[in-house]
């Protein structure tokens, strides 16, 4: 009996031990799931967190997107008139709305964008570069200060925005393709200037500092074109054009040695060697700004005069005539016909209104100019 008895304590306490020790082992298992739990309530926070900053820039582009179609419906012809207007109105539908698309992230609020981007009429690309190069011809032509430009002023005249970094970095690529290095130096710089305090990061800053650095150095900058450099190989020290930097060093120093004498051979070119399709260009440019391109004895030939051309419904009230230019004979009307019937014939023929072709000197098929924007 007492054998028997021993027997059942010795079994109650391995039976008791083993439970603890189950128990204990559950613990154990358990205290890494409460771990994850706290990290799924953390990372929780931060999606709410990111969510909501997410929320604040679409709130943002709204609220920008509003404005300025608020802008354009008080005068849509005036809005529209100004090219800075016109180039950030492609541009807030091209790029700027395919990024504004990435920020959706809900299933349903894909399917209000998918639907809303198949029934509305939206620009491409290629309107993205016609509107980036209507502006870059206005700069050039007119010699527009680009600190207005940004600022969206044209002629006195406030834009309904101002250019972010993006915007700038655009038209500068544009510049950059059509080997415009100038302009596209003048843009980059502007992009650069904003990269940073840019909420909407769009602008890859490797690609920025690669057709910067480049433009700089055809421009003759070596010294931005090797910090440019420098800054690209900081942020990426495997980049190709790490060899560059070399070549910029010693290219600068090469530089500083025949400073004198490139100076020299500067000052010594003639206007004789000017290049005869730059300097038409120069020319109507001059031209297109009010510049005067005649001397003071042409000046003086040139006249005002009242005239009826022989004919007898002008006896009673001539024309007003003023001769702008006499080879070719270029005469401008003044007073011919009111505002009212001029609004008329633009209601009449807008619609009609086709981009104008021209035909090139070295093919017969009739294309479009990128430098001539004008409609028939």
């Amino acid at each position: 009996m007492k054998t028997q008895a021993k027997k059942l304590i010795l079994l109650f306490l391995l039976l008791n031990t083993f439970a603890r020790s189950e128990y204990a082992s559950a613990l154990v298992d358990l205290e890494p799931l409460l771990i994850t739990q706290g990290k799924i309530s953390q990372t929780l926070a931060n999606y709410i967190d990111l969510e909501e900053k997410r929320l604040e820039k679409i709130t943002r582009l709204a609220e920008e997107y509003k404005a300025i179609y608020k802008s354009a419906s008080k005068n849509v012809e005036h809005f529209l008139a100004n090219p800075m207007n016109s180039y950030l109105l492609v541009k807030r539908l091209t790029t700027d709305w395919k990024f504004l698309r990435h920020f959706v992230v809900e299933s349903t609020s894909k399917n209000v964008v998918y639907n809303f981007t198949k029934e509305e009429i939206f620009p491409n690309d290629y309107d993205l570069g016609e509107a980036a190069n209507t502006v870059l011809t206005l700069q050039e032509t007119y010699s527009l200060n680009i600190t207005d430009l940004v600022k969206g002023k044209v002629a006195g005249k406030t834009g309904a925005t101002e250019l972010r970094a993006s915007d700038c970095f655009e038209l500068g690529m544009t510049a950059y393709n059509e080997s415009d290095y100038s302009l596209a130096v003048l843009w980059f710089q502007e992009s650069m200037d904003r990269l940073d305090t840019d909420e909407f990061q769009i602008v890859n800053k490797t690609k920025l500092l690669e057709c910067f650095s480049f433009a700089a150095f055809v421009v003759g900058d070596l010294k931005k074109a090797l910090k440019l450099t420098q800054d690209l190989v900081k942020i990426n020290p495997q980049h190709r054009y790490y060899k560059h930097l070399l070549f910029y060093e010693k290219e600068l120093l090469k530089k500083t040695e025949e400073s004198d004498e490139i100076n020299k051979n500067t000052a010594e070119k003639t206007e004789d060697e000017t290049d005869p399709l730059l300097f038409n260009i120069e020319n109507y440019r001059k031209l297109c700004r009010g510049e005067r391109l005649r001397s003071p004895n042409q000046e003086r030939k040139l006249k005002c005069r009242y005239t009826s051309n022989g004919s007898n419904y002008l006896l009673l009230q001539p024309a007003k005539e003023e001769t702008l230019n006499l080879d070719p004979w270029i005469v401008l009307y003044h007073d011919v016909i009111r505002d009212n019937d001029i609004e008329i014939f633009k209601t009449i023929s807008e619609p009609l209104l086709k981009r104008a072709k021209i035909i090139p000197n070295e093919v017969d098929t009739k294309a479009f100019s990128k430098h001539r924007v004008s409609k028939k």
